[in-house]
């Protein structure tokens, strides 16, 4: 295993000069929970494991808590994503056969990350929406930081075995890479709050429950519950919860 972990590194390494010190980044904190619904099969992408929208829980938000040592800009101490699209982890498609290598393996690290990225964009771009946030004050070597920080602590509060775990080594320094730095200084943005596809999907989960309608507790990471609301079809993925 560790030669083929070495052999993905090869690959990965391609496309990034990781500079993260994985075993140094502290590790946080995640509370709340990360209910994930699938809304389309990205076919045109090799990346990720298709078109997903993270949905915050109300009152239950995916939060992520810095640890101590953790080099922290102004405003980023705690990070909750909003609403979005994301594509789990930006792995490549080709590699998610490799234990620890697929797109979901450090699912809420993945968010945090994609989410940092979706609010630059729009900083890059001046929209209003991004301005508004304190990720103005995130540099990039920071995002990258915070992708070691987010693994290790997904594999601490989850207890991830040794094997899967090590993949967060190779992953994690390829975020600090040309072709993420690239993403993050794009002006591609997609404010999640003027998509209406979001916001439906934002209503149609958070107005049930507004209702006192439960929503179902996912516990397989396979599709475990179908919605279908014509004409807004999504299914609901999976929802990973963090002890308060």
């Amino acid at each position: 295993m560790k030669a083929l972990l070495g052999s993905v590194a090869t690959c990965l390494a391609l496309t990034a000069c990781g500079t993260v010190d994985f075993d140094a980044a502290p590790v946080g904190r995640f509370e709340g929970s990360a209910l994930v619904v699938w809304v389309g099969p990205g076919d045109d992408s090799a990346l990720g494991d298709g078109e997903f929208v993270y949905v915050p829980r109300p009152g239950q938000e995916l939060t992520f808590y810095r640890g101590d040592g953790a080099e922290v800009s102004e405003g980023n101490a705690v990070i909750q994503p909003g609403a979005f699209y994301t594509d789990g982890g930006s792995v490549p498609r080709a590699v998610h056969w490799i234990q620890g290598f697929n797109a979901w393996a450090f699912g809420p690290a993945y968010i945090v990350h994609d989410w940092l990225f979706v609010v630059r964009k729009c900083i890059n771009a001046k929209d209003p929406w991004g301005l508004e946030s304190p990720i103005t004050n995130m540099d990039f070597q920071e995002s990258a930081d915070i992708m070691a920080e987010t693994i290790k602590t997904v594999t601490e509060q989850y207890q991830i075995d040794a094997t899967t775990g090590d993949a967060g080594r190779v992953i994690a320094p390829t975020t600090a890479g040309p072709v993420s730095y690239g993403l993050w200084n794009d002006t591609d943005c997609a404010n999640p709050e003027e998509d209406t596809r979001i916001q439906k999907v934002l209503a149609d989960i958070n107005g049930k429950e507004a209702r006192g309608a439960a929503l179902p507790r996912i516990s397989d990471p396979g599709i475990e519950a179908i919605i279908e609301r014509a004409p807004l079809p999504y299914v609901v993925v999976a929802e990973i919860g963090f002890p308060p």
